[in-house]
């Protein structure tokens, strides 16, 4: 059929498709399909010249432009064929640019599909004899189909005119404006801002982006045919295809990678539904989005039965309901022979180049060669590593290999790369036996007797034997009064050698100690007491009564009295905490808990020891030196000062919890040998100490660390040892551990700083979430196993049962490990990396905050209906309640009987109702926005909403409604209507936002409207001054998780 010079018809959906990614991401080769060759003999230049123009004149796609006319929509329209395509360069002449820049020019120049034609061709003489020859295609214009019709056209059309005779390409029986047409007439339409409507899918593999969207690279690794032979006989047996069983295969290992079990994998389908199609060239592909599902079975025939079925409902599914799909996981299959053309006498070799773009964000195919098969995958390199993928592809080849040789056989959870890797780094140092704490202190008063144990600001000292002779006494009041070995003796003490004698006397009398903080509200300590059991309380008469609490409290001896005559523990023989009993309770420590109330963990001796053994070797810990103890000895990060000097005869210096305690320890920061801090802490000891004079040895736990507040450290402090310390209260202090020496290497260190390697008779496993081993680079929760796994959580069977499982990789027969909540990955460097959490607990100023723990408390308040606590990502960070109903005053005074400082919030927003999504929960990301009160508990108005703090938001949110009740036919459009619910779509999008560029004389892309689909939302963006457009659709928001494989070569 020929096609006239002029001819016009709508553009496909999938061309408007295209077009909106132009339009949304100019300047991109993203969608350009490069062919090159390398042609060696005698190459008749003219006649390849006209060849190429005959087949732009055969084909009128590929002089077809698009066209936005109003009333019309987006029109593809014919123009005449031009005088020539090919661009000739020779490199023998001075003046012409180099080979590679001549086809850097060809593949990423953008194409304006408005006014040049969607083809261009270069031909580049290297010599007489041999030349470079190249195509480039805009994808709007032609697929992979269509390539094979223009490599056998241009072969004809080359050999004939070679003879000199024009030639004879015929014509296609039904053009692409004629399809075009057909298409149109159906009422068949893509909506670039659909959303996926099957049943509920879980959310996509995909990365935060981090660079530009059309940055893009290729890798390829070879896969033997005989495994792709194997596998289509098993489909051809099962009635299947092979693209079924390998898409199976493909989706087991994503989501290996991606810790899911369902989820979306796109894959490009032809729609040439007619065999008049099959020599016309155009765009006959739809994007078909399918579930793949991989839950509860590593059975090949389960999975592949599955999406089988997924993929007939995928041929079937209105392609009306497709969604935009460039920032999927992208699977296909590709059979044939490489792509060659016939140029008679000529030598022609495939030349590859590759357009730096990817389509999708991870897009991997299986080309099917003779002799010659590979897996290739096309990726965002600002997303993706190249290590990472290489790893993901070695891995996908592998289970491949499994597959064919067994289907039914358990397939390998992670290469055998990161397995050999894994095994090596996830176990730390193994020692047999562990002195007990009690007893490495009683061999240091042997040992070093009149060495100081503590000393303090007012001067007063404690040596060993005093502190040895007064825990003793201690220890014989406390079995007075009952307390037998095994119970709970609580303490509440300020920082100093009182209660260092209180806490040694507790473990003498072979008891558990319960270190209480004074400063917390005495409704919140009597509440831990009652949980606890706890019969008997150690605490000074500064302390206050402890309400609705019926135990017994006693004082400590004052350590300023000489030793009592008959009490020493030689004369009075040995007491039951002398004895060491490893699975015996050591200590409970409390910690915010999620459900309204503190859950206490009741940690080991054996793991306490554990941890002591380590601490005093890797830090270098020995007699004559001096550590401070300066933070709340209610939390476990105060037992490496509090109790590791005391094994080794080192002196603690006691530091009150007092306001000035950061300028105690920062005046005497050099004097020190070991310091530990959070990292929150340390930069107001940097601030107050002097510049080079830092401890020995820097430790950071608590919360994450960042690189650049590591080089600012060394950089301050260049003769100490920095260290980040990791481990959760409920495996003893720390599990993990990673280590700075000497000043910090130029350059600007970003990210977050590793967390190390496990330390002794430690081991750490990276779980998905059905608790299997993941590969390297991947995100998953982190366990941990060893001697510092604690007992559990007290008086919760239920809680310590989810959360503290048998453990299977340790090897240990009843071993058990503690699923920590913490998402981490393993580095390339064989380290641990920390991400987040998988629930809402934060780290505020090193101490673990649980959400709910204040909304519950909030929850009791008077009048409360609703109750939300958020966390803003800035520093410091700062907990925000948020209360329907309620009286703000009244709360504050309700909620400081009940919590203790750290877990008060910073403000507190009363409001009508709390805002809420779609499913509905609360928006805690909507009520991040709200403005924070600027003095006390602000209370904004019920209809005070961030969305209206831009100047002129509301004159915009007007303009704006107008806008659309004018492009969309609609009225009346609200504030919050969204966009896509009340009919918009792609190009009413794009002249919208014209109209508002024009009148806000800025740049307002597409993009901004899909990230802000609200007239108000809009507005407020339009009007915020200097405010860059979004670059990430909404959808992403909706599709982000815990990454594959995020820039692991940067590890």
């Amino acid at each position: 059929m020929t096609v006239t010079d002029g001819a016009e018809a709508p553009a496909t959906p999938g061309q408007e498709e295209l077009w909106l990614f132009e339009q949304a991401q100019p300047g991109t080769a993203t969608y350009h399909l490069p062919e090159f060759w390398v042609l060696r003999g005698d190459l008749d230049r003219e006649a390849l010249a006209a060849a190429v123009d005959d087949l732009v004149a055969r084909h009128p796609a590929l002089r077809t432009r698009l066209h936005t006319i109003d009333g019309a929509g987006l029109r593809q329209v014919v123009s005449a064929p031009p005088v020539s395509v090919l661009q000739q360069y020779d490199l023998n002449d001075p003046q012409t640019p180099a080979e590679a820049e001549l086809i850097e020019r060809l593949v990423h120049s953008p194409t304006r599909l408005d006014r040049e034609l969607p083809i261009r061709a270069v031909l580049i003489r290297r010599h007489s004899q041999e030349h470079v020859f190249g195509i480039v295609v805009h994808h709007v214009a032609a697929d992979g189909w269509s390539f094979a019709v223009l490599r056998r056209d241009l072969g004809r059309a080359y050999r004939s005119r070679a003879t000199g005779c024009p030639p004879d390409l015929g014509s296609s029986r039904v053009s692409y404006l004629d399809f075009a047409s057909r298409q149109h007439a159906d009422g068949t339409r893509v909506e670039a801002s659909g959303t996926w409507t099957a049943a509920d899918p879980p959310r996509l593999p995909l990365l935060p982006a981090s660079g530009t969207r059309t940055e893009g690279a290729l890798l390829e690794i070879p896969v033997d045919d005989e495994s792709l032979a194997r596998l289509s006989d098993w489909a051809m047996d099962r009635g299947t295809t092979l693209f079924v069983v390998l898409l199976a295969v493909f989706g087991w290992v994503t989501g290996r990678w991606t810790n899911q079990s369902r989820f979306l994998v796109t894959t490009p389908l032809s729609i040439r539904d007619d065999p008049a199609l099959d020599e016309t060239v155009g765009y006959f592909v739809r994007t078909a989005a399918m579930v793949v599902d991989t839950a509860d079975t590593t059975d090949l025939g389960v999975v592949a039965g599955r999406l089988h079925d997924e993929m007939l409902r995928a041929l079937d599914r209105d392609p009306g309901r497709a969604p935009r799909l460039t920032d999927h996981v992208s699977f296909s299959v590709e059979s044939g022979p490489s792509p060659t053309i016939n140029l008679g006498e000529l030598t022609v070799d495939p030349l590859h180049e590759h357009t730096g773009t990817s389509k999708f964000a991870f897009a991997v195919r299986i080309e099917r060669r003779p002799g010659n098969s590979a897996i290739l995958a096309e990726y965002e390199p600002s997303r993706f590593g190249t290590l990472g993928v290489r790893r993901f592809l070695d891995h996908f080849r592998e289970v491949l290999r499994v597959a064919a040789v067994e289907p039914a056989t358990r397939w390998p959870d992670v290469p055998a790369a990161d397995a050999e890797l894994i095994a090596t780094v996830s176990s730390g140092k193994r020692r047999d036996g562990t002195a007990d704490t009690v007893g490495r202190i009683a061999d240091a008063v042997r040992r070093w007797p009149g060495a100081l144990a503590a000393t303090t600001l007012a001067g007063t000292n404690l040596e060993y034997a005093h502190l040895w002779s007064r825990a003793g006494d201690t220890a014989r009041v406390l079995m007075r009064a009952g307390v037998e070995p095994g119970a709970l003796v609580a303490t509440c003490l300020p920082i100093g050698p009182e209660f260092l004698v209180a806490i040694v006397g507790i473990m003498r009398a072979g008891a558990a100690f319960v270190a209480l903080d004074p400063h917390d509200p005495p409704v919140r300590r009597a509440e831990m007491l009652r949980s606890a059991g706890v019969s008997l309380l150690v605490a000074g008469r500064e302390v206050g009564t402890t309400d609705d609490w019926a135990g017994r409290r006693i004082e400590p001896p004052d350590v300023a009295d000489g030793p009592l005559a008959g009490q020493h523990a030689e004369r009075s023989g040995p007491l039951p905490g002398d004895s060491f009993h490893p699975l015996g309770i050591a200590y409970v420590t409390f910690t915010s808990g999620s459900t309204g109330a503190p859950k206490g963990v009741v940690s080991t001796h054996q793991g306490l020891a554990n941890y002591l053994d380590w601490a005093v070797t890797a830090y270098g810990l020995a007699p004559g030196q001096t550590v401070p103890l300066h933070t709340p000895v209610a939390y476990d990060l105060a037992i490496t000062s509090m109790l590791a000097p005391l094994v080794v005869g080192a002196t603690i210096h006691t530091v009150p919890d007092t306001p000035r305690r950061h300028a105690d320890v920062a005046r005497r920061f050099g004097d020190y040998h070991l310091v530990k801090t959070t990292p929150t802490h340390v930069s107001i000891l940097q601030s107050q100490a002097t510049a080079g004079r830092g401890p020995a040895v820097l430790v950071l736990g608590g919360e994450q660390l960042s690189l650049s507040q590591v080089a600012s450290l060394r950089q301050a402090f260049p003769a100490t040892r920095v260290v980040n310390e990791y481990g959760p209260t409920e495996t003893v202090v720390g599990s993990t551990a990673y280590s700075w020496d000497g000043p910090a290497p130029a350059g600007q260190a970003e990210g977050a700083a590793p967390i190390g390697l496990p330390i002794d008779n430690t081991v750490v496993t990276v779980l998905d979430v059905e608790l299997r081993p993941v590969p390297v680079g991947v995100w998953g929760q982190l366990a941990i196993g060893g001697r510092g796994v604690s007992h559990g959580y007290l008086g919760a069977p239920g809680r310590t049962a989810d959360r503290f499982r048998p453990d299977p990789y340790s090897g240990v027969a009843g071993a058990r490990m503690y699923l920590t909540g913490d998402i981490v990955r393993w580095t390339e460097a064989g380290e641990l990396e920390l991400s987040g959490r998988l629930d809402d607990q934060v780290k505020i100023f090193g101490h673990r905050v649980e959400p709910g723990e204040i909304e519950a408390v909030l929850m009791a308040g008077a009048g409360v209906r609703q109750a939300a606590v958020v966390v803003g990502a800035g520093e410091p960070r700062r907990i925000r309640a948020f209360v329907a109903g309620g009286e703000s005053a009244q709360l504050w005074a309700h909620l400081r009987q009940r919590l203790p400082q750290r877990l008060l919030p910073a403000s507190i927003t009363v409001l009508e109702h709390l805002p809420m999504t779609s499913n509905g929960k609360v928006d805690r990301g909507e009520l991040l926005s709200f403005p924070v009160p600027s003095s006390g508990p602000g209370i904004p108005e019920p209809d005070e909403s961030p969305l209206r703090t831009a100047a002129g938001a509301s004159e915009w949110e007007s303009w704006i409604a107008r806008a659309w009740e004018e492009e969309l036919g609609c009225s009346p459009v609200s504030a919050n209507d969204d966009y896509f619910a009340i009919g918009g779509d792609s190009l009413a999008a794009v002249r919208i936002c014209r109209r508002i560029s024009a009148r806000a004389g800025r740049d307002i892309r597409v993009n901004d409207l899909f990230a802000h689909p609200t007239p108000a939302r809009l507005a407020a963006h339009v009007a915020a001054s200097g405010q860059e457009p979004m670059a990430r659709l909404r959808r992403v928001q909706r599709t982000r998780i815990a990454d594959i494989v995020r820039k692991t070569d940067q590890c």
